[in-house]
Protein backbone atom coordinates (compact mmCIF):
# COMPACT_ATOMS: atom_id res chain seq x y z
CA UNK A 1 0.00 0.00 0.00
CA UNK A 2 1.52 3.25 -0.80
CA UNK A 3 1.96 5.48 1.81
CA UNK A 4 0.34 8.75 1.88
CA UNK A 5 2.58 11.94 0.94
CA UNK A 6 3.84 14.49 4.17
CA UNK A 7 3.31 17.51 1.58
CA UNK A 8 3.91 20.67 4.18
CA UNK A 9 5.85 24.07 3.73
CA UNK A 10 8.69 23.84 6.11
CA UNK A 11 11.28 26.12 6.98
CA UNK A 12 15.12 24.83 7.59
CA UNK A 13 16.25 26.77 10.48
CA UNK A 14 19.59 28.45 9.08
CA UNK A 15 17.24 30.54 6.79
CA UNK A 16 16.40 32.51 10.21
CA UNK A 17 19.80 33.45 10.41
CA UNK A 18 19.75 34.58 6.87
CA UNK A 19 16.97 36.78 7.53
CA UNK A 20 18.42 38.23 10.59
CA UNK A 21 21.42 39.06 9.10
CA UNK A 22 19.74 41.41 6.13
CA UNK A 23 16.87 42.95 9.08
CA UNK A 24 19.46 44.16 11.49
CA UNK A 25 21.77 47.04 10.60
CA UNK A 26 23.87 46.71 13.52
CA UNK A 27 24.51 46.29 17.13
CA UNK A 28 22.95 49.80 17.96
CA UNK A 29 19.96 48.92 15.85
CA UNK A 30 18.85 45.28 17.20
CA UNK A 31 19.57 46.88 20.63
CA UNK A 32 16.69 49.43 20.02
CA UNK A 33 14.40 46.44 18.61
CA UNK A 34 14.19 45.31 22.03
CA UNK A 35 13.83 48.52 23.75
CA UNK A 36 11.03 49.16 21.71
CA UNK A 37 9.40 45.84 22.85
CA UNK A 38 10.10 47.25 26.77
CA UNK A 39 8.00 50.22 25.50
CA UNK A 40 5.25 48.39 23.43
CA UNK A 41 5.16 46.58 27.06
CA UNK A 42 3.79 49.78 28.61
CA UNK A 43 6.72 49.62 30.62
CA UNK A 44 8.27 52.63 32.29
CA UNK A 45 11.87 52.31 31.77
CA UNK A 46 14.13 49.87 30.20
CA UNK A 47 17.83 49.16 31.68
CA UNK A 48 20.73 48.34 29.28
CA UNK A 49 23.65 46.90 30.74
CA UNK A 50 26.49 45.50 29.35
CA UNK A 51 28.84 42.74 31.56
CA UNK A 52 32.34 42.11 28.74
CA UNK A 53 33.63 39.80 31.64
CA UNK A 54 30.79 38.17 32.21
CA UNK A 55 31.02 34.50 33.21
CA UNK A 56 27.20 32.48 32.94
CA UNK A 57 26.60 29.94 35.51
CA UNK A 58 25.01 26.57 33.72
CA UNK A 59 23.14 26.02 37.32
CA UNK A 60 21.41 29.48 37.13
CA UNK A 61 21.36 31.25 33.71
CA UNK A 62 21.43 27.49 31.84
CA UNK A 63 23.39 28.76 29.38
CA UNK A 64 27.25 27.22 28.81
CA UNK A 65 29.96 28.72 30.72
CA UNK A 66 32.06 29.44 27.81
CA UNK A 67 29.09 32.11 26.74
CA UNK A 68 31.41 35.00 27.85
CA UNK A 69 29.65 38.53 28.45
CA UNK A 70 26.43 39.90 28.77
CA UNK A 71 23.67 42.01 27.33
CA UNK A 72 21.09 42.48 29.57
CA UNK A 73 17.79 44.52 28.86
CA UNK A 74 15.24 44.61 31.86
CA UNK A 75 12.07 46.35 31.97
CA UNK A 76 8.94 46.90 34.22
CA UNK A 77 6.74 46.27 31.54
CA UNK A 78 3.69 43.55 31.41
CA UNK A 79 5.13 40.72 30.95
CA UNK A 80 4.80 37.39 29.35
CA UNK A 81 2.56 34.40 30.25
CA UNK A 82 2.64 31.04 28.90
CA UNK A 83 0.62 32.12 26.00
CA UNK A 84 2.29 34.93 24.70
CA UNK A 85 5.28 33.62 25.01
CA UNK A 86 4.36 30.84 22.76
CA UNK A 87 2.34 32.94 20.22
CA UNK A 88 4.51 35.80 20.27
CA UNK A 89 8.08 35.70 21.60
CA UNK A 90 8.78 32.31 20.16
CA UNK A 91 6.43 32.36 16.74
CA UNK A 92 8.67 34.51 14.59
CA UNK A 93 6.89 37.19 12.30
CA UNK A 94 3.41 36.41 13.89
CA UNK A 95 2.95 39.84 16.55
CA UNK A 96 -0.65 40.43 18.09
CA UNK A 97 0.68 44.32 18.00
CA UNK A 98 -0.04 44.43 14.74
CA UNK A 99 -3.87 43.52 15.25
CA UNK A 100 -3.63 46.18 18.29
CA UNK A 101 -2.06 48.90 15.39
CA UNK A 102 -5.09 48.23 13.41
CA UNK A 103 -8.04 48.17 15.55
CA UNK A 104 -6.44 51.31 17.51
CA UNK A 105 -6.13 49.28 20.44
CA UNK A 106 -3.83 51.56 23.43
CA UNK A 107 -1.93 49.94 26.51
CA UNK A 108 -3.70 50.26 29.50
CA UNK A 109 -1.18 52.05 31.82
CA UNK A 110 0.39 54.63 29.15
CA UNK A 111 -2.68 54.38 26.07
CA UNK A 112 0.32 53.55 23.69
CA UNK A 113 0.06 52.18 20.30
CA UNK A 114 2.92 49.74 19.50
CA UNK A 115 5.58 50.61 17.65
CA UNK A 116 6.71 46.73 16.59
CA UNK A 117 5.01 44.35 14.74
CA UNK A 118 7.65 42.55 12.63
CA UNK A 119 9.15 40.30 15.66
CA UNK A 120 12.78 41.89 14.98
CA UNK A 121 13.29 42.22 18.83
CA UNK A 122 14.38 38.49 19.17
CA UNK A 123 16.10 38.04 15.34
CA UNK A 124 18.44 40.72 16.61
CA UNK A 125 19.29 39.03 19.54
CA UNK A 126 21.84 36.81 17.18
CA UNK A 127 23.48 39.72 15.93
CA UNK A 128 24.71 40.43 19.44
CA UNK A 129 25.70 37.00 21.12
CA UNK A 130 25.18 33.36 21.04
CA UNK A 131 23.17 32.55 23.62
CA UNK A 132 19.20 34.19 24.37
CA UNK A 133 17.44 33.90 27.79
CA UNK A 134 14.12 35.87 28.24
CA UNK A 135 12.76 36.07 32.26
CA UNK A 136 9.56 37.20 32.35
CA UNK A 137 6.87 37.79 35.22
CA UNK A 138 3.54 39.11 34.23
CA UNK A 139 2.05 38.78 37.33
CA UNK A 140 3.60 40.11 41.26
CA UNK A 141 2.22 36.86 42.99
CA UNK A 142 2.31 33.89 39.90
CA UNK A 143 5.18 31.92 39.31
CA UNK A 144 7.41 33.62 36.27
CA UNK A 145 9.09 31.73 32.84
CA UNK A 146 12.81 31.49 31.99
CA UNK A 147 13.15 30.30 28.35
CA UNK A 148 16.37 29.86 26.76
CA UNK A 149 17.96 28.42 23.78
CA UNK A 150 21.17 29.24 21.46
CA UNK A 151 21.72 30.84 18.19
CA UNK A 152 24.44 28.35 17.25
CA UNK A 153 21.55 24.92 17.64
CA UNK A 154 20.09 26.82 14.34
CA UNK A 155 22.18 25.06 11.80
CA UNK A 156 21.76 24.49 8.24
CA UNK A 157 19.73 20.90 7.81
CA UNK A 158 17.55 21.85 11.24
CA UNK A 159 13.93 22.44 11.07
CA UNK A 160 12.79 25.46 12.93
CA UNK A 161 10.52 23.68 15.04
CA UNK A 162 13.34 21.42 16.31
CA UNK A 163 15.47 23.66 17.63
CA UNK A 164 15.70 22.78 21.27
CA UNK A 165 13.99 25.46 23.62
CA UNK A 166 14.72 25.11 27.53
CA UNK A 167 12.18 26.49 30.29
CA UNK A 168 12.07 26.70 33.65
CA UNK A 169 9.17 28.80 36.29
CA UNK A 170 10.51 30.98 38.77
CA UNK A 171 9.27 32.16 41.42
CA UNK A 172 7.02 35.25 41.89
CA UNK A 173 8.89 38.28 43.65
CA UNK A 174 6.42 40.86 43.80
CA UNK A 175 7.10 42.52 40.52
CA UNK A 176 6.12 42.15 36.98
CA UNK A 177 8.31 42.89 33.72
CA UNK A 178 11.02 41.36 30.92
CA UNK A 179 14.65 40.66 31.30
CA UNK A 180 16.14 40.08 28.09
CA UNK A 181 19.94 38.43 28.40
CA UNK A 182 22.12 37.80 25.62
CA UNK A 183 25.42 35.42 26.37
CA UNK A 184 28.88 35.22 24.36
CA UNK A 185 28.95 38.25 22.97
CA UNK A 186 30.09 38.63 19.58
CA UNK A 187 33.15 40.44 18.81
CA UNK A 188 33.92 40.33 22.53
CA UNK A 189 37.17 42.00 22.66
CA UNK A 190 35.64 44.93 21.61
CA UNK A 191 32.80 45.59 23.64
CA UNK A 192 35.90 46.45 26.42
CA UNK A 193 37.20 49.15 24.45
CA UNK A 194 36.70 53.00 25.37
CA UNK A 195 35.84 53.57 21.49
CA UNK A 196 33.23 50.90 21.42
CA UNK A 197 31.39 52.22 24.59
CA UNK A 198 31.37 55.90 23.19
CA UNK A 199 30.48 54.52 19.88
CA UNK A 200 27.36 52.92 21.83
CA UNK A 201 26.13 56.37 23.60
CA UNK A 202 26.09 58.17 20.43
CA UNK A 203 24.42 55.82 18.37
CA UNK A 204 21.65 55.01 20.93
CA UNK A 205 21.48 58.84 21.30
CA UNK A 206 20.52 59.07 17.56
CA UNK A 207 18.50 56.11 17.85
CA UNK A 208 16.08 57.03 21.04
CA UNK A 209 15.58 60.57 20.32
CA UNK A 210 18.00 62.96 22.23
CA UNK A 211 15.41 65.83 21.84
CA UNK A 212 12.67 64.85 23.48
CA UNK A 213 11.85 61.37 23.11
CA UNK A 214 8.88 59.67 25.06
CA UNK A 215 8.05 61.63 28.31
CA UNK A 216 7.25 58.74 30.05
CA UNK A 217 9.58 55.93 29.09
CA UNK A 218 13.44 56.40 30.12
CA UNK A 219 16.12 54.18 28.51
CA UNK A 220 19.56 54.21 30.40
CA UNK A 221 22.81 52.56 29.69
CA UNK A 222 25.68 51.12 31.73
CA UNK A 223 28.62 49.59 30.04
CA UNK A 224 31.20 47.29 32.16
CA UNK A 225 29.28 49.34 35.80
CA UNK A 226 29.66 52.71 33.99
CA UNK A 227 27.06 54.83 33.40
CA UNK A 228 26.96 56.71 29.70
CA UNK A 229 24.66 59.33 29.63
CA UNK A 230 22.77 59.44 26.45
CA UNK A 231 22.79 62.72 25.21
CA UNK A 232 19.99 65.27 24.93
CA UNK A 233 19.40 68.17 23.10
CA UNK A 234 18.89 70.25 25.39
CA UNK A 235 17.42 74.01 25.40
CA UNK A 236 21.10 75.24 26.90
CA UNK A 237 22.37 73.35 23.52
CA UNK A 238 19.60 74.63 20.96
CA UNK A 239 20.57 77.92 22.01
CA UNK A 240 24.40 77.96 21.09
CA UNK A 241 23.22 77.53 17.16
CA UNK A 242 23.43 80.33 15.17
CA UNK A 243 20.22 79.26 13.46
CA UNK A 244 16.97 77.44 14.36
CA UNK A 245 13.95 76.76 12.51
CA UNK A 246 10.86 74.90 13.93
CA UNK A 247 8.14 73.72 11.83
CA UNK A 248 4.61 71.91 11.72
CA UNK A 249 2.54 70.12 9.64
CA UNK A 250 -1.38 69.96 10.24
CA UNK A 251 -2.92 68.50 6.69
CA UNK A 252 -4.33 72.05 5.89
CA UNK A 253 -0.88 74.55 6.64
CA UNK A 254 2.82 74.33 6.71
CA UNK A 255 4.20 76.90 9.25
CA UNK A 256 7.91 77.66 9.15
CA UNK A 257 9.61 79.89 12.01
CA UNK A 258 13.05 80.96 12.23
CA UNK A 259 15.62 82.90 14.57
CA UNK A 260 19.03 84.09 12.97
CA UNK A 261 22.19 85.50 15.24
CA UNK A 262 23.66 88.16 14.47
CA UNK A 263 27.09 85.37 14.25
CA UNK A 264 25.35 83.85 11.63
CA UNK A 265 26.86 86.70 9.02
CA UNK A 266 30.07 86.84 9.93
CA UNK A 267 31.12 83.49 8.61
CA UNK A 268 34.67 83.96 7.46
CA UNK A 269 34.72 87.13 6.95
CA UNK A 270 35.73 88.45 10.33
CA UNK A 271 36.97 91.70 9.65
CA UNK A 272 34.53 93.07 7.68
CA UNK A 273 32.06 91.62 9.79
CA UNK A 274 33.45 93.91 12.64
CA UNK A 275 33.88 97.12 10.30
CA UNK A 276 30.67 96.54 9.19
CA UNK A 277 28.25 94.86 10.66
CA UNK A 278 28.83 94.36 14.14
CA UNK A 279 29.75 98.08 14.51
CA UNK A 280 26.12 98.98 15.72
CA UNK A 281 25.05 95.34 16.74
CA UNK A 282 23.14 94.73 13.17
CA UNK A 283 21.24 97.85 13.32
CA UNK A 284 22.33 99.03 9.60
CA UNK A 285 21.97 95.54 8.30
CA UNK A 286 18.51 94.98 9.53
CA UNK A 287 17.15 98.39 7.66
CA UNK A 288 18.65 97.08 5.06
CA UNK A 289 16.59 93.59 5.06
CA UNK A 290 13.25 95.92 6.10
CA UNK A 291 13.65 97.37 2.61
CA UNK A 292 14.30 94.89 0.92
CA UNK A 293 10.33 94.36 -0.65
CA UNK A 294 10.62 90.61 -2.01
CA UNK A 295 12.10 89.33 1.44
CA UNK A 296 9.09 90.86 3.09
CA UNK A 297 7.14 89.26 0.84
CA UNK A 298 8.49 85.64 1.04
CA UNK A 299 9.88 85.51 4.34
CA UNK A 300 8.68 88.05 6.68
CA UNK A 301 11.33 88.76 9.34
CA UNK A 302 11.55 90.86 12.56
CA UNK A 303 13.43 91.95 15.47
CA UNK A 304 14.15 89.27 17.94
CA UNK A 305 12.93 90.07 21.19
CA UNK A 306 15.30 87.89 22.69
CA UNK A 307 18.71 89.07 23.53
CA UNK A 308 20.86 86.39 21.97
CA UNK A 309 18.68 86.47 18.25
CA UNK A 310 19.56 89.02 16.32
CA UNK A 311 15.75 88.38 14.30
CA UNK A 312 12.95 86.34 13.31
CA UNK A 313 11.23 85.00 10.62
CA UNK A 314 8.00 83.16 9.83
CA UNK A 315 6.18 81.51 6.63
CA UNK A 316 3.04 79.95 6.47
CA UNK A 317 2.33 77.78 3.39
CA UNK A 318 -1.15 76.67 2.91
CA UNK A 319 -1.99 72.98 1.10
CA UNK A 320 -3.26 74.10 -1.74
CA UNK A 321 -0.07 76.23 -2.53
CA UNK A 322 1.65 72.78 -2.34
CA UNK A 323 -0.40 71.06 -4.84
CA UNK A 324 0.72 67.44 -4.26
CA UNK A 325 0.40 65.85 -7.76
CA UNK A 326 0.08 62.45 -7.61
CA UNK A 327 3.42 61.36 -8.02
CA UNK A 328 3.91 63.73 -5.36
CA UNK A 329 1.57 61.97 -2.79
CA UNK A 330 -0.90 62.62 -0.28
CA UNK A 331 -0.88 64.10 3.09
CA UNK A 332 1.21 61.89 5.46
CA UNK A 333 -0.82 63.56 8.24
CA UNK A 334 0.22 65.55 10.94
CA UNK A 335 4.29 66.20 12.31
CA UNK A 336 6.14 68.73 13.52
CA UNK A 337 10.05 69.51 14.10
CA UNK A 338 13.06 71.58 13.91
CA UNK A 339 16.09 72.46 12.81
CA UNK A 340 19.61 73.39 14.58
CA UNK A 341 22.74 75.13 12.40
CA UNK A 342 25.73 75.00 14.44
CA UNK A 343 28.76 77.44 13.47
CA UNK A 344 31.65 75.36 14.43
CA UNK A 345 34.24 77.67 12.62
CA UNK A 346 33.64 80.59 14.75
CA UNK A 347 34.45 82.14 18.22
CA UNK A 348 32.38 79.56 20.17
CA UNK A 349 30.36 80.67 23.58
CA UNK A 350 29.66 78.12 25.45
CA UNK A 351 28.06 77.98 28.44
CA UNK A 352 30.30 75.73 30.89
CA UNK A 353 27.10 74.03 32.73
CA UNK A 354 26.88 72.37 29.60
CA UNK A 355 30.16 71.89 28.07
CA UNK A 356 33.63 71.07 29.42
CA UNK A 357 35.61 72.26 26.21
CA UNK A 358 34.65 73.64 22.82
CA UNK A 359 37.10 70.27 21.61
CA UNK A 360 33.96 68.40 22.66
CA UNK A 361 31.12 70.38 21.73
CA UNK A 362 32.45 70.21 18.31
CA UNK A 363 32.54 66.26 18.62
CA UNK A 364 28.85 66.25 19.98
CA UNK A 365 27.75 68.23 17.22
CA UNK A 366 29.70 66.20 14.34
CA UNK A 367 28.45 63.22 15.84
CA UNK A 368 25.06 63.84 15.73
CA UNK A 369 24.98 65.63 13.05
CA UNK A 370 21.80 64.62 10.68
CA UNK A 371 17.82 64.96 9.91
CA UNK A 372 16.72 62.25 11.67
CA UNK A 373 13.15 61.14 11.64
CA UNK A 374 11.32 59.81 14.94
CA UNK A 375 8.00 58.14 15.81
CA UNK A 376 7.19 58.57 19.14
CA UNK A 377 10.41 58.87 20.44
CA UNK A 378 12.56 56.12 18.24
CA UNK A 379 14.61 56.49 15.23
CA UNK A 380 13.44 55.57 11.85
CA UNK A 381 17.13 55.15 9.97
CA UNK A 382 17.35 57.11 7.01
CA UNK A 383 20.11 57.89 4.74
CA UNK A 384 22.80 59.90 5.92
CA UNK A 385 21.88 63.34 3.61
CA UNK A 386 18.39 62.21 2.44
CA UNK A 387 17.36 65.92 2.04
CA UNK A 388 20.41 66.29 -0.61
CA UNK A 389 21.61 69.43 1.93
CA UNK A 390 25.17 68.75 1.21
CA UNK A 391 24.36 69.02 -2.82
CA UNK A 392 22.85 72.65 -2.08
CA UNK A 393 25.89 73.21 0.56
CA UNK A 394 28.49 72.32 -1.92
CA UNK A 395 26.74 74.17 -4.93
CA UNK A 396 26.43 77.56 -3.23
CA UNK A 397 27.71 80.54 -4.49
CA UNK A 398 28.41 82.41 -0.54
CA UNK A 399 28.51 80.76 2.90
CA UNK A 400 25.44 81.22 3.40
CA UNK A 401 24.26 78.05 3.48
CA UNK A 402 24.14 74.59 5.09
CA UNK A 403 27.05 72.30 5.76
CA UNK A 404 25.08 68.89 6.86
CA UNK A 405 28.01 68.20 9.58
CA UNK A 406 26.67 71.26 11.38
CA UNK A 407 23.25 70.17 11.17
CA UNK A 408 21.20 68.62 13.61
CA UNK A 409 17.10 68.65 13.20
CA UNK A 410 14.28 66.01 13.15
CA UNK A 411 11.03 65.01 12.31
CA UNK A 412 8.59 63.94 15.08
CA UNK A 413 6.06 61.34 13.71
CA UNK A 414 3.77 59.11 15.75
CA UNK A 415 1.75 55.65 15.11
CA UNK A 416 -1.66 57.38 15.53
CA UNK A 417 -1.16 60.43 13.62
CA UNK A 418 1.37 58.76 10.41
CA UNK A 419 -0.26 55.15 10.23
CA UNK A 420 -0.13 55.19 6.59
CA UNK A 421 3.80 55.58 6.56
CA UNK A 422 5.02 52.34 6.99
CA UNK A 423 8.46 51.65 8.32
CA UNK A 424 10.55 49.05 5.83
CA UNK A 425 11.37 45.61 7.13
CA UNK A 426 15.03 46.21 7.91
CA UNK A 427 14.17 50.17 9.28
CA UNK A 428 15.91 51.47 6.74
CA UNK A 429 13.63 54.10 5.43
CA UNK A 430 9.66 53.97 4.58
CA UNK A 431 7.93 52.01 1.91
CA UNK A 432 7.59 53.89 -1.33
CA UNK A 433 3.48 54.75 -0.99
CA UNK A 434 1.23 57.67 -1.64
CA UNK A 435 2.05 58.83 2.76
CA UNK A 436 5.92 58.71 2.37
CA UNK A 437 5.72 60.68 -1.29
CA UNK A 438 3.87 62.81 0.71
CA UNK A 439 5.95 63.25 3.35
CA UNK A 440 9.12 63.70 1.43
CA UNK A 441 7.37 66.47 -0.93
CA UNK A 442 6.72 68.63 2.70
CA UNK A 443 9.98 67.41 3.82
CA UNK A 444 11.67 68.90 1.06
CA UNK A 445 9.51 72.08 0.58
CA UNK A 446 10.88 72.69 4.60
CA UNK A 447 14.69 72.22 3.86
CA UNK A 448 14.49 73.91 0.93
CA UNK A 449 13.16 77.18 2.62
CA UNK A 450 15.44 76.78 5.50
CA UNK A 451 18.77 76.26 2.77
CA UNK A 452 17.83 78.92 0.55
CA UNK A 453 16.22 81.76 2.90
CA UNK A 454 15.92 82.83 -0.45
CA UNK A 455 16.26 86.52 -0.28
CA UNK A 456 18.27 86.69 2.64
CA UNK A 457 20.84 85.36 0.54
CA UNK A 458 20.65 87.81 -2.15
CA UNK A 459 20.76 90.61 -0.03
CA UNK A 460 23.86 88.60 1.33
CA UNK A 461 25.24 88.79 -2.31
CA UNK A 462 24.69 92.59 -2.10
CA UNK A 463 26.53 92.52 0.62
CA UNK A 464 29.42 90.64 -0.12
CA UNK A 465 30.15 92.89 -3.16
CA UNK A 466 29.65 96.30 -0.71
CA UNK A 467 32.47 94.54 1.65
CA UNK A 468 34.47 93.43 -1.40
CA UNK A 469 34.13 97.85 -2.61
CA UNK A 470 34.18 98.74 0.86
CA UNK A 471 30.86 100.39 0.15
CA UNK A 472 30.06 100.94 4.01
CA UNK A 473 27.73 103.99 3.32
CA UNK A 474 26.16 103.10 0.14
CA UNK A 475 25.00 99.67 1.58
CA UNK A 476 24.51 100.06 5.54
CA UNK A 477 23.44 104.25 5.42
CA UNK A 478 21.63 103.55 2.33
CA UNK A 479 23.79 106.68 0.93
Amino acid sequence: MQQTPDFRLRIDAHALVQLGEQLITDDEQALLELVKNSYDADADWAKIRVKSDYVPSPEKDFVPSEAIGLIEIEDNGTGMDQKAIERGWLLISLSPKRHQKEVGERTKKHKRLPLGDKGLGRLGTMKLGKCLSVETRHSPTEEGWLVTFQWSDIRSGTLLEDVPIKWHRIPANGEIGTTVRIFGLRDLESWRTEKRKKRLGFKLSGLISPFEGASDFDVTLQVNDEEINLVRISTKLRDTATMTFDYRWDGKKLLINGKLKLMWFRKKKRDEFDQFIGHDEGAGLFRKFQENKLLGKEFPIAKSVEPSWFLTLSKEIQAIDIQFAPEDGSDPGPFYGSLDYFDLDTDIQLPKSVFASASDYREQVKNLAQMYVYRDGFGVRMGKDWLNMGGAWTSAASYYSLKPSNVIGFFRLSVGDNPQLIEKSDREGFTDNEAWRGFSTLASVITNSIISTCPINRSLKGLEYCIKERQRAHFLEGE
